[in-house]
């Protein structure tokens, strides 16, 4: 095996995505070896059921320079009765850097797969009580797997935050449905404005987590917000890694706003999420969904995230910090 030296450059594609502060360099990101590590880099870009879908996952710059794996995971699927896309997303905790990624990504498709039970008329009548069930009865699925498949592991082993979105296929089928336990986090994009559906009351920082899944009383745990979507909207559903970079940077949500004006492809959806801000260390994970009418203009108003109070790029007391530090919750 040749000795890999100094001077060689590992080459990459060229990227247009904004410099925000003064970010860390990783040259050289270092790959877990270990038998749970997840992709770095995860996409998907396509119809389903008649919506347009895009989906990417890229590992942070935090496990790229510790040699850990990436920890977001994602699923989407449709309703069994075909009446709505179920999106979920999913972030494992950084405190179980061999174990938790796993329960993101089974925690992901248990819930998109109980999620897929709730029927339009369900969907009407209680929603929110019916999701909070599903969600619930992912959690379930997931401590029996603990107990009966992962010899030796317990559920804090696969600690995982989760958000899970149920989107009415037809305009008339009802709100946006949300549910979620940690600090992931929804949006609604209307032309360049965000809008949050979990408003948070304060600033989001990194790692604030104190609310996780597997839990042993899961229903007490889950928040739920229902949302009326109009025709050209955006739904967006991302970990908290992302979730901090919109809420938080004004340059990164016009940059998002832009790219996202229009339904992309799985390559540019990675692009899109390769910009570079100075603090943002954690992995990226969205899934974006279209419904055809990007380009009509809308004038309903819609609240942005400007009504929050606003945080500059960099605090100065995180300028002051110099170098970073690798971080777990």
């Amino acid at each position: 095996m040749s000795d890999l030296g100094t001077t060689v450059v590992t080459g990459e594609l060229a990227n247009s995505a904004p410099v925000v502060g003064e970010p860390i360099d990783v040259p050289e990101p270092l790959l877990s070896a270990v038998s749970t590590a997840l992709p770095s880099i995860r996409a998907d870009a396509g119809i389903v059921a008649g919506r347009r879908v895009a989906a990417a996952s890229l590992v942070g710059r935090a496990h790229q320079a510790s040699g850990t794996s990436g920890q977001d995971a994602y699923s989407f699927s449709v309703s069994d009765d075909r009446s709505a896309l179920v999106l979920v997303v999913c972030d494992g905790l950084g405190s179980r850097p061999h174990s938790a990624q796993l329960g993101a990504e089974l925690l992901a498709r248990f819930a998109a797969h109980s999620v897929a039970a709730i029927g339009q008329a369900t969907a009407f009548t209680d929603g929110p009580r019916h999701l909070i069930a599903a969600v619930a009865e992912a959690n379930e699925r997931l401590l029996a797997c603990a107990a009966t498949q992962l010899p030796g592991w317990h559920p804090p082993d696969l600690a995982t935050t989760l958000l899970v979105a149920r989107l009415p296929l037809d305009p008339l089928g009802g709100p946006v449905l949300c549910a979620r336990v940690g600090d992931c986090e929804s949006f609604l994009l209307r032309e360049t404005t965000f809008r949050s559906i979990f408003p948070d009351r304060g600033p989001r920082w990194l790692n604030t987590v104190t609310t996780t899944l597997p839990h042993p009383d899961a229903a007490s745990v889950i928040e739920v917000a229902t949302v009326a979507a109009v025709r050209g909207d955006v739904l967006i559903v991302a970990t908290d890694g992302l979730a901090d970079d919109i809420t938080n940077s004004p340059r990164i949500r016009a940059w998002l706003a832009e790219r996202w004006s229009a339904p992309c492809g799985a390559h540019l959806m990675v692009d899109t999420l390769r910009y570079r801000r100075q603090g943002s260390l954690d992995d990226r994970t969205a899934i974006v969904v279209w419904d055809g009418a990007v380009t009509a203009h809308r004038s309903e108003p819609l609240a942005e995230l400007a009504d929050l109070p606003i945080y500059p790029e960099q605090s100065e007391r995180r300028r002051r910090r110099g170098r970073f530090r690798l971080f777990g919750r």
